[in-house]
């Protein structure tokens, strides 16, 4: 097992800095322990993502060490140690916390050994030490086992957990979905007590860890989860979540580093005929401006698919640039069934023949480049409004496709302008 997880981490890039580390903290006598996921991960022969070590050192002592280290956040005993390229390593003195009042951080710290240490720490598969120098796993809470069963437990009671940080609810979640693990009856009992706890949380660390848990994928499994255990309603009050929405979840979407694609494959079913609601939607929350737009974007390009009103030029537009994602959104969508019409059949046909007629045309997974541009609408008389450019541009883009002879002056003309 052991020989595992030197060759795991061997497969870091940054892995000769850690060594390094490692034995200059060793030279000064401190004790200094690999811990938590890389540890799980080596173990289950996984990828490893970030190396975070413990030590008995102070920080205080880790800066006298290292005097290039960040010690802002020195007073819950963590400091980043700067490596190459971007990368930076967290060591943090082994402790005890006192009460978190603000549900993350503790309000002091008290320095201890590793037995207090691993007390604090969230889940067992998490709580796991190796010891470089020697080769060996130091494991104070079966979590070695753990990963043999492939259980979620918790270090110490759940509720307390949680009730420390109410994040490790979702967190408990991810890692079973992440590892295809099962979480322990004791964490299923203390989610459903604590569930309305998560309101209390920060906007932004909720995010992060969703984002975490739709990256995985299985989205239909994710969200089913979050909804068994009274997650969903919590985080998502604003939604009204119906059991067929479960069908279109159940789908394989194959999109989902893109961020944009996570929050469309979330929102269809609920704003499917609703871009203003959704929008509204996305900027509750603490949402990056250029992933609520193209996120917008796929709903716009789903709406346009499914409105047998739009033109045949509207619907080849709707696939430019994101033909695949845009296909797969609409195709699932219609299938689920959640959009109730009797031109259903029609829509889907139509969807395969849009398809179609835009491969005849595309070069790249887009359609030709647009005759006129923002530039060109700047050197009109008299000006045009800027808030006006997307509706001209997007007509002048039709004008183009529906007469494919015709330049840019004869598009100009055509929208009103010599």
């Amino acid at each position: 097992m052991n020989l595992s997880i030197k060759k795991q981490l061997q497969k870091v890039s940054y892995w000769n800095e850690i060594k390094k580390i490692v034995a200059k903290i060793s030279q000064h006598n401190f004790s200094v322990l690999i811990v938590g996921g890389s540890v799980r991960d080596a173990l289950l022969n996984k990828p490893i993502k970030d190396i975070d070590l413990a030590t008995s050192a102070t920080p205080e002592q880790i800066v006298k060490i290292f005097p290039k280290s960040n010690s802002s956040f020195s007073k819950y005993g963590t400091v980043f140690i700067p490596l190459k390229n971007k990368h930076k390593v967290e060591i943090t003195t082994f402790r005890q916390d006192s009460p978190r009042t603000d549900g993350r951080r503790p309000q002091s710290v008290q320095y201890s050994s590793i037995k207090e240490d691993v007390k604090r720490r969230d889940f067992t598969i998490n709580a796991l030490f190796y010891d470089l120098k020697t080769d060996k796993i130091i494991d104070l809470v079966n979590g070695a086992k753990d990963l043999q069963s492939k259980k979620i437990r918790t270090v110490g009671k759940a509720e307390k957990r949680f009730k420390e940080d109410s994040l490790r609810m979702i967190r408990a979640l991810r890692l079973a979905h992440q590892l295809n693990f099962k979480l322990d009856k004791e964490i299923q009992q203390a989610i459903l007590k604590l569930n309305k706890d998560i309101s209390a949380i920060s906007k932004e660390r909720v995010l992060e860890e969703l984002r975490n848990m739709f990256y995985i994928g299985k989205i239909g499994c994710i969200l089913k989860s979050l909804n068994d255990c009274g997650l969903f309603h919590q985080i998502f009050p604003q939604l009204n979540l119906e059991r067929k929405y479960f069908k279109f979840w159940k789908k394989d979407f194959s999109f989902y580093p893109d961020p944009a694609f996570c929050w469309a494959a979330v929102g269809l079913p609920f704003f499917y005929s609703h871009t203003k609601k959704f929008e509204v939607f996305l900027k509750s929350y603490p949402i990056k401006t250029v992933v609520i737009k193209n996120s917008l974007f796929y709903l716009k390009s789903a709406q346009t698919l499914i409105d047998l009103k739009s033109s045949f030029t509207e619907q080849l537009m709707a696939f430019n640039g994101k033909k695949k994602q845009v296909y797969e959104l609409t195709h699932n969508f219609l299938e689920s069934g959640i959009m109730k019409s009797k031109d259903l059949q029609k829509l889907k046909r139509n969807l395969k023949f849009i398809l179609k007629e835009f491969k005849k045309r595309e070069t790249k997974n887009q359609l030709p480049s647009a005759l006129v541009k923002g530039a060109d609408l700047l050197k009109l008389s008299p000006a045009v409004p800027k808030q006006n450019f997307s509706k001209i541009l997007k007509q002048a883009f039709i004008y183009q496709m529906e007469n494919p002879t015709w330049n840019k002056k004869e598009i100009l003309k055509k929208l009103g302008y010599k």
